[in-house]
């Protein structure tokens, strides 16, 4: 398996805010097929490699652990792919909204085969291809979620693509529809546009609701990729007047919809350039600033802000995120979307893979 970075559309782009895909590199025989990484596991053994945060803010330790018990209600997967997302990176900081008190294993989505099943599952039968999604524990070779958090890939849509998908695109799709309720005839605006969220709010948007995408990069090289997921307009923010821009774009009226995934500064720019009327969806804060709302501009704009917090669904209401992940998926089996993928790092490079994010140094997942 290769050490270095490999890249599904030619060269790695630079890129914010980024996340990552990771191999599960198990003790086994390993053979490629279309870009899919087939791996055979010893399931003899009583132990699985995962890799562990034993301590907040310090580098992550891949060791041998016991094979997790599968409870009645729970899936067991061998996983080939697991996906790296900005919200493991901040868990592993202490600075995520929900606290991890360590040793744990991060990680929370995982694609691979059903090994095992619980008691109670009904739904799966061993040799299933699934995604695996769980708040922990997606970082190891075998992974458990519940039968609930546990989706059946379509025959066409592979591991890698799942993972790459499933989070970021699920957390676009539910901003942009649910949250939102994003029409053909909006101009949406993305900040962050090149991060995984960010593509994918631009190709839903764009390919699947048909709206006018904007979006906003810090760097040239970010251009092409955002223009070939969709946007129409692609704005510098660090070389243009964003506000003389979207004005000049919009015919001064502003945009309807403002996707922001990186809060601070970039927050109040968008606030300045919304619509009469207009819907401000915070997805993250990038900038690691939260930033601080001033009702008067609300009042007088009409305008609405909203947060989209997507793995909350899945306990306070259950229907949605299910239709999330299975549009999600549905999407590309018919070829709808395609995730972007810069990279995909062995399973013992993961500090190296976190070191690279943090450093904004990927587009995509």
């Amino acid at each position: 398996m290769e050490e270095g970075l490999s890249s599904d559309r030619g060269q790695s782009r630079i890129s914010s805010p980024p996340e990552y895909l990771l191999r599960s590199a198990c003790q086994a025989n390993m053979s490629t097929n279309k870009g899919r990484i087939l791996t055979t596991i010893d399931t003899s053994s009583k132990t699985h490699r995962a890799v562990i945060c034993q301590e907040l803010g310090k580098p992550l330790v891949t060791k041998a652990v016991p094979i997790p018990a599968v409870k009645n209600n729970e899936i067991q997967v061998d996983a080939q792919y697991c996906g790296i997302n900005y919200a493991d990176i901040l868990r592993c900081l202490g600075k995520y909204q929900e606290r991890s008190e360590p040793p744990f294993i991060p990680g929370c989505e995982s694609a691979g085969t059903i090994s095992d099943l619980g008691r109670d599952v009904t739904g799966f039968k061993k040799g299933d291809r699934v995604i695996a999604l769980m708040r922990t524990g997606g970082y190891g070779e075998k992974v458990n979620a519940r039968e609930t958090m546990t989706f059946k890939l379509p025959d066409n849509v592979s591991c890698k693509d799942a993972v790459a998908a499933v989070a970021s695109y699920g957390t676009a799709h539910m901003a942009l529809v649910v949250r939102a309720k994003t029409q053909p005839s909006d101009i949406v605006l993305v900040s962050g546009a090149a991060g995984g969220v960010g593509l994918a709010a631009v190709e839903i948007a764009t390919k699947v609701i048909g709206a006018t995408v904007i979006a906003l990069v810090g760097d040239d090289k970010k251009i092409a990729l955002a223009k070939e997921m969709g946007a129409t307009h692609v704005i510098n923010h660090r070389k243009q007047d964003v506000r003389k821009e979207i004005l000049a774009v919009t015919k001064k009226k502003g945009v309807d919809v403002f996707i922001d995934n990186v809060g601070g500064d970039m927050f109040k720019l968008g606030l300045r350039c919304i619509a009469f009327e207009g819907r401000i969806v915070c997805v993250g804060f990038a900038s690691g600033s939260i930033p601080v709302i001033p009702a008067n501009i609300l009042l007088v704009k009409n305008i609405s802000v909203l947060g989209i917090f997507w793995s909350n669904y899945e306990i306070k209401n259950y229907e949605t995120f299910d239709m999330s992940v299975n549009t999600v998926l549905q999407l590309i089996s018919e070829g709808k979307i395609k995730p972007f993928i810069s990279a995909a790092y062995p399973f013992d490079k993961t500090n190296e893979a976190f070191k690279f994010i943090l450093a904004r140094k990927s587009t995509g997942k």
